[in-house]
């Protein structure tokens, strides 16, 4: 069984290599050393995210619906269940 190596950062003895995460190649009978390796991700000196999902405001209206009444059953459930 092989394992993959995967390893953030620059590659040892390449100079002209991009920063990212890199995936080293399987080893088989043409490469005996597994040493081939391929770029998965690439680091970017800055990046822009635009909101697509209002998480908090969406988290904030399902708790005001759902909580006081879930809250309540779970309550009941567990007072008349007790030991």
């Amino acid at each position: 069984m092989t394992k993959r190596i995967i390893s953030p950062g620059k590659p040892k003895g390449m100079p002209n290599a991009r920063p990212g995460i890199y995936k080293r190649d399987k080893v088989t009978k043409k490469n005996p050393g597994g040493k081939g390796l391929q770029l998965q991700v690439e680091w970017e000196k800055r990046t822009e995210y635009k909101e697509r999902f209002d998480f908090y405001g969406f988290s904030q209206r399902y708790v005001r619906l759902y909580f006081a009444k879930n809250f309540r059953e779970k309550l009941r459930w567990y007072v008349q269940n007790r030991k």
